[in-house]
């Protein structure tokens, strides 16, 4: 009966712990927001990718899309850079390293479910 006590009582700890994890993670401004994970994952993905090939994947405007590049941004999630093609300047977005933890934390929380 008391190690049936003390396994419930650590189960609960646990799941204690990882709802904790979650609303420290989720209280960044950065990630309020289900276009900028998505724009996360798709960099994670690719880890880096032009701003117009990024508005065309995510499907949103240029406006609203380089406002949500400017929150990543300003999180240290992403960075971007200019570089000159022959068609011109391009602005190219990439994932930083801090950028590819948290989405790797995002991952183990919610694969794991909180077990």
């Amino acid at each position: 009966m008391e190690d049936t006590k003390d396994n419930e009582m650590n189960f609960q700890k646990v799941k204690l712990d990882y709802l904790a994890r979650y609303n420290e993670i989720f209280k960044r401004k950065s990630l309020k927001s289900t276009i900028r994970l998505t724009i996360l994952l798709t960099l994670f993905l690719n880890n880096k990718m032009t701003f117009s090939n990024l508005s065309k994947v995510i499907g949103i405007s240029k406006g609203s899309m380089k406002n949500n590049l400017d929150v990543l941004e300003e999180d240290g999630l992403i960075q971007s850079r200019e570089v000159f093609t022959v068609k011109g300047p391009r602005l190219i977005y990439e994932i930083t390293n801090e950028g590819k933890n948290v989405y790797l934390e995002i991952s183990r929380l919610l694969s794991s479910g909180g077990k």
